[in-house]
């Protein structure tokens, strides 16, 4: 469709065999391979709520992706708070990506902002719990909170 690759589909649908597969076959590349938009599997997964898959891009060598940002400055902790995956944001944490728990996208909106306005107070909960509390308050670009 938009440049998304075999990788990609595995992860939004969390088949993490599938991506292990991928990788012993030769298309590790492809773990951490961006579409047109800037997301990569790590998007993927964390949006669609399959911490598995973002385990397994760690341990496959794709760990730079489960914090990268993609074109609207949006990483996988974005998408995982918008959609209420508490537990994706707890593997990102795990996996060394706890940085992207407090990062602002281009609008300067946080994943706790996000979280805040998609009513999923069990994310803000574990975010307060995981450290990225300064977040909670952060103003977006217009000044909300």
């Amino acid at each position: 469709a938009n440049g998304s690759t075999p990788a990609y589909s595995a992860a939004r649908n969390g088949h993490a065999d599938v991506l292990h597969m991928l990788h012993e076959v030769g298309a590790a590349a492809s773990l951490s391979t961006a579409d047109a938009d800037g997301n990569t599997p790590a998007h993927a997964a964390a949006h669609n709520g399959h911490a598995d898959c973002l385990r397994m891009l760690h341990e496959l060598g794709a760990a730079a992706s489960l914090s990268v940002a993609d074109a609207d400055g949006n990483t996988p902790a974005h998408a995982a708070a918008h959609n209420g995956h508490a537990d994706c944001l707890r593997m990102l944490h795990e996996l060394g990506a706890a940085g992207s728990l407090s990062a602002a996208n281009a609008n300067g909106s946080t994943p706790a902002y996000s979280a805040a306005r998609n009513g999923h107070a069990d994310v803000l909960h574990m975010l307060h719990e995981v450290g990225a509390a300064a977040s909670l308050s952060t103003a977006d670009a217009d000044g909300n909170t």
